[in-house]
């Protein structure tokens, strides 16, 4: 396809249920275990939705009972009403997985991994904002890492948090 790509972040695929669910009393579950529930699915053309009936395929997992919806916030919304469990990134969910309102099953295969990536073209010259954004990107990854965990994880200590808290 004449393109680049630059991976910079991972994001990983886990499976999500409200926390009342009984698979989450779990501390190990096989991805054979999923089976039985309702999947909610990306639709049709959503990487998410691919990456995961690759890995299901891969895996000889088969859900008898799917519903697909529209959206990340659609498919958030229809796990914590209780219609089923959905495999979504663990960033799209960090705010309902800290505050409680949705549980990351343990299941055992899991997560998958993929990654954000920056994605170019080989044969069209660069911008020069481009090529600074790629560079900035490049030299950044690992700080991007950590903010990342940070926003994913804000309950975490920062030192400049607490320093900023000190002089005020």
């Amino acid at each position: 396809m004449g393109l680049d790509f630059l991976p910079f972040l991972n994001n990983p695929l886990v499976a999500l249920a409200p926390p009342e669910h009984p698979l989450c009393r779990r501390q190990h579950l096989k991805l054979h275990e999923l089976e039985a529930e309702t999947l909610l699915l990306r639709e049709q053309g959503s990487g998410t939705r691919q990456a995961c009936e690759d890995f299901f395929k891969e895996k000889r997992v088969h859900f008898s009972q799917t519903l697909e919806v529209a959206s990340q916030e659609a498919q958030k919304e229809c796990v914590i009403a209780g219609l089923g469990i959905a495999l979504m990134t663990r960033h799209a969910a960090s705010l309902e997985l800290r505050t409680g309102v949705l549980r990351e099953l343990p299941v055992d295969e899991l997560p998958i991994y993929r990654s954000w990536c920056i994605v170019k073209s080989k044969l069209r010259r660069q911008s020069p904002v481009s090529m600074a954004f790629l560079a900035f990107i490049r030299e950044q990854r690992q700080q991007i890492s950590v903010l990342a965990e940070r926003f994913a994880n804000p309950s975490a200590p920062h030192p400049a948090t607490a320093s900023n808290l000190e002089s005020h």
